[in-house]
């Protein structure tokens, strides 16, 4: 006759934490995800004059303070996308488009 496997006693609070915890990252839209996780992509002085404002057609739109901010990061897009597409696992957005304005 065969021994049942004894398996250790898990806490009920642990599994709905994890649970939770899965099931909130799973819900965010790319949008959300990108404009949390953005002051962990970018450098810190690019990520407070760069943020985020949505996506269009797979396109990030990214808003900065300056016409400077706009040049320096359209030389660094291709670089800025690999580090969203590495961060957050996706392969969703296809290009980056900045603007000017807040």
């Amino acid at each position: 006759m065969r021994e049942a496997k004894k398996n250790k006693p898990v806490i009920i609070k642990d599994l709905l934490n994890q649970f939770f915890k899965e099931r909130k990252k799973a819900g965010k839209s790319l949008e959300s995800r990108i404009i949390d996780e953005w002051h962990l992509i970018m450098p810190e002085k690019a990520a407070e004059c760069a943020k985020p404002v949505t996506i269009k057609n797979k396109i990030l739109i990214i808003s900065v303070s300056n016409s400077a901010w706009l040049h320096q990061l359209t030389l660094e897009k291709v670089k800025i996308l690999q580090l969203i597409r590495k961060k957050l696992k996706t392969q969703e957005i296809i290009d980056i488009r900045f603007k000017i304005g807040k």
